[in-house]
């Protein structure tokens, strides 16, 4: 696992100051995020209003939020809902841990490959346990 932390952490290396991190108006940016790839699901309500529910990939997690791609636009103060699974592997969905956060959309910003990189911050999570009977 690579544990990373934000660009102005004192321990930080330079080399990380243009990975994502939680933006700075949350105070938390001293705060240690890992940069592993986890598997989530989103629900959420797109720009121009629409319910989805969306399949991603995490680039980085911390305590207090999340940075993530999305293919369909969200606007700044959208609330979402986020189920993270503590593996990169789909094959182990239902016996990995996990944990389900409610948020807040902070910032969205358009990728040069047409995706959307979104940073979330967490207003209530909660752990989810592996199943022990799926091993």
């Amino acid at each position: 696992m690579n544990i990373r932390l934000s660009p102005d952490h004192p321990a930080a290396e330079s080399s990380h100051a243009a990975e994502p991190a939680l933006p700075a108006q949350q105070g938390r940016r001293d705060t240690p995020w890992i940069a592993m790839p986890f598997l989530a699901t989103v629900r959420c309500v797109d720009r121009d209003g629409e319910r989805f529910e969306a399949d991603t990939v995490l680039d980085n997690l911390s305590t207090h939020g999340l940075a993530m791609q999305l293919v369909r636009p969200v606007e700044p103060g959208t609330r979402i809902l986020i189920v993270v699974r503590f593996s990169i592997d789909p094959a182990r969905e239902g016996s990995v841990p996990g944990v389900v956060a409610h948020g807040v959309v902070q910032q969205v910003e358009l990728r040069p490959d047409g995706a959307y990189g979104v940073v979330v911050a967490f207003t209530h999570h909660r752990f989810l346990y592996a199943s022990t009977t799926d091993r």
